[in-house]
């Protein structure tokens, strides 16, 4: 089974779009990540139960500070 990390700022349509699609193949969403608290994609992750973690525009720019959490 491949994990995979989905990346979304806005309403998450193509990332549910994405994830629906991963549920019948040997690919599961593990995580969305985005950089607006307010998106929607976190209201459809939290339906879908996949984790969400909301990165700053610091972290962002300072991509090896980031995957070290």
């Amino acid at each position: 089974l491949k994990k995979l990390a989905v990346f979304a700022s806005g309403s998450g349509s193509n990332a549910k779009i994405s994830v629906i699609i991963f549920l019948t193949s040997d690919i599961e969403v593990v995580l969305i990540s985005t950089n607006k608290r307010d998106a929607f994609i976190v209201k459809r992750a939290n339906k879908l139960n996949i984790p969400v973690y909301i990165f700053t525009k610091y972290e962002l720019n300072n991509f090896v500070d980031l995957h070290k959490k």
